[in-house]
């Protein structure tokens, strides 16, 4: 795993393991991180961090499949 994607999966399991209260917290700390601009913010969110702050991720490989899943919406060009 590279770093990019190491930070998107502790991301995901950070919101998996907290109080929606810190949600947007958590999420900031890895926009800011990765210095996304705002489309890039809502592209990982659609696709990554609401599904994990919602909860529906509960084993390694929805974990695993979603990091993949972010990754591609990052490498996504612009429109």
């Amino acid at each position: 795993m590279n770093q990019i994607e190491s930070l998107i999966y502790d991301t995901l399991i950070d919101l998996s393991n907290n109080v929606p209260e810190k949600h947007a917290k958590i999420r900031q700390n890895l926009y800011d991180q990765l210095d996304l601009p705002l489309n890039k913010q809502r592209d990982l969110y659609s696709n990554a961090l609401g599904p994990a702050s919602s909860g529906i991720l509960e084993s390694n490989a929805d974990f695993h499949n979603t990091v993949n899943i972010a990754i591609k919406a990052l490498e996504t060009p612009e429109k």
